[in-house]
C-alpha cells in the first residue's frame, strides 16, 4: 500500500509533497503525465457488482494497481501527445489519453483527497468573474472592476487603468495615471497596495495570521472543491479585498506542502 502524487512535468509543488512525504518515511510513488502517455499497458477491469479496477505497468516495470493506493493527489490537467506529429491525431490522441485517465480516477476515487473534476483535464482557463462570484457567495469582497470605451477625455478618481493606453513611459505614467483616452477600450480597477498572498489546504488557512477573513476564505476553498488554493488579498479604501484567485497554484510555501503531506496521511489511514 502507498500514497501516489500524480503530476505534469516540472511541478515545483507536487516535487516538494513528493520530498515531504520521503522525509516522514512513507512510501510515496510520484508520476509523471509522460510516463503514463509512454505505460506499457493499461486495463481496466468491472467485475458483475459493478466494482472498477485499473493496473497500469509503466515502462520501468513500475505496476500501479487501483486497490494498492491508500492515498491519491491529482495535479495532472492535460496530455501534450506531442509524439503525433499530426494535429488532428494529436487532438484525437489527447482526449482518447484523458478518458483513459478518467476511468482510472473513477476506479481509485475513494483514495483521492480531491473530487474528480474532468475540467481539470485541460489546460484550464482561469474565469475571473466566475471565481469571483464564489468569493462574494463565501462573504469575501472583490476588487471592483470596469471595462469602458470613454467617448472623450475624462479622468477617473475612483479606478485605475491596467495599463496606460498609447503611451508607455514612466513619466507619462506619473503625470497622468488616471487618464481614459478618447474611444479606446479600457479595463479598469479600483486602487489597492499591500497585496498579501495566502493558501488554503483543505480546512486550514495558511500565511494568513487571524485575518478577519479566515473563515470566508475557507468557505470559498470548501464551494469550489479545490484541496489547494491560493488567493491574493489587497487593501484598499474600503477594507480588504480579494484581487485574484488561483486554482491551480505553480507554488506552495513550506507550511502549505506540510499541510498536503498530513492529508494525504490522514487520507492514508482511513483507507
Amino acid at each position: 500500500m502507498e500514497i501516489l502524487i500524480l503530476c505534469n512535468e516540472h511541478d515545483a509543488v507536487a516535487q516538494a509533497l513528493y520530498q515531504q512525504l520521503i522525509k516522514k518515511n512513507k512510501p510515496v510513488t510520484l508520476i509523471v503525465a509522460e510516463e503514463l502517455m509512454y505505460a506499457r499497458s493499461w486495463i481496466h477491469e468491472i467485475n458483475s457488482k459493478g466494482k472498477t479496477t485499473t493496473e497500469i505497468i509503466l515502462q520501468n516495470g513500475k505496476v500501479i494497481h487501483s486497490d494498492k493506493l491508500e492515498a491519491v493527489w491529482n495535479r495532472i490537467r492535460f496530455f501534450s501527445m506531442a509524439h503525433f506529429v499530426n494535429e488532428t491525431d494529436r487532438y484525437y490522441a489527447q482526449n482518447e489519453m484523458s478518458a483513459l485517465f478518467y476511468s482510472f480516477l473513477n476506479s481509485i476515487n475513494k483514495a483521492l483527497i480531491n473530487p474528480i473534476n474532468t475540467h481539470d483535464l485541460g489546460m484550464e482557463s482561469e474565469n475571473l468573474l466566475y471565481l469571483q462570484q464564489h468569493a462574494i457567495n463565501a462573504g469575501l469582497k472583490v476588487l471592483d472592476y470596469h471595462f469602458t470605451s470613454s467617448p472623450r477625455w475624462k479622468t477617473s478618481k475612483h479606478l485605475v487603468s491596467f495599463a496606460c493606453q498609447k503611451k508607455e513611459t514612466a513619466a507619462f505614467r506619473k503625470k497622468a495615471p488616471y487618464l481614459i483616452w478618447q474611444n479606446q477600450p479600457a479595463l479598469l480597477i479600483e486602487p489597492s497596495t499591500e497585496i498579501k498572498r495566502i493558501w488554503t489546504v483543505g480546512g486550514r488557512v495558511t500565511n494568513a495570521n487571524a485575518i478577519p477573513e479566515e473563515k470566508a476564505l475557507k468557505k470559498l476553498s470548501s464551494n469550489l472543491n479545490k484541496i489547494l488554493l491560493e488567493v491574493d488579498l489587497a487593501k484598499t479604501k474600503e477594507g480588504i479585498k480579494v484581487s485574484n484567485i488561483n486554482t491551480f497554484p505553480l507554488y506552495a510555501p513550506a507550511e502549505a506542502v506540510d499541510s498536503l503531506a498530513e492529508l494525504l496521511l490522514q487520507k492514508a489511514k482511513e483507507v
